[in-house]
């Protein structure tokens, strides 16, 4: 592509003179023309080479420890079992001995072994009752005497004992449950008997244990 040297204009080539400025275009004139220059590229950014990569030398593979996780605890589980455990021990306990001061069932009286020709026959007698203090006396209410035996007895005797918080027995009183029967108990029968005094309560009764400590069987 020309142009005229002289105004610039754009010249198709073949002119002798320039349509614009009637300038001589002819070969020494059109010598003097600029021409254009050709586009260059921008220069290209030099090359730059990637760091080195790091490799472990021949045989050394990096081993990597992962934490281990830190066992949880179970310290307060057992505390609390122990506190548990301690806890049903003192009401336990608590219990207990409400229940040998306080009046309720009376079991057999200790250091009482039956023995004898009538020891089977005895042991086959069951007695229970329960006890309170009245009026500074001890009575023994719902009494009940079975006869688990197979043959008829005539009399039986129970004994009450009353003993303090350490089980020692400070009074004994007998008490003749022929009496209260009016007749020999068959086989398989059961009786109950109202409430009956046994005597004055002494200091430091804790409980009254009854039992039938001697029978007789009938003929």
């Amino acid at each position: 592509m020309a142009f005229c040297g002289k105004c610039g204009a754009q010249l198709e080539g073949n002119e002798r003179f320039c349509r614009q400025c009637g300038h001589d275009l002819s070969a020494a004139g059109a010598a003097a023309a600029p021409v254009a220059a050709p586009f260059a590229p921008p220069p290209a950014a030099p090359f730059v080479a990637p760091p080195p990569q790091f490799y472990p030398a021949p045989g050394q593979i990096p081993i990597v420890t992962m934490p281990q996780p830190v066992p949880k605890s179970h310290g307060w589980i057992w505390g609390a079992i122990i506190v548990v455990g301690i806890l049903y021990g003192l009401y336990y306990i608590g219990k207990n001995d409400q229940n040998q001061t306080q009046p309720g069932a009376a079991p057999q009286p200790a250091g009482t072994q039956p023995g004898g020709p009538n020891a089977t026959l005895l042991r086959q007698q069951i007695f229970t009752s329960q006890w309170r203090v009245t009026n500074g006396d001890v009575q023994i209410y719902n009494q009940l005497w079975e006869n688990r035996s197979t043959v008829a007895v005539a009399s039986a005797t129970a004994e009450c004992d009353e003993v303090d918080q350490n089980g020692s027995v400070l009074a004994q009183k007998s008490i003749d449950l022929s009496d209260q029967t009016g007749g020999a108990v068959q086989p398989g029968h059961t009786l109950t008997f109202d409430p009956l005094d046994i005597g004055q309560a002494v200091q430091g009764l804790s409980k009254v244990n009854c039992g039938i400590v001697a029978v007789t069987p009938a003929q």
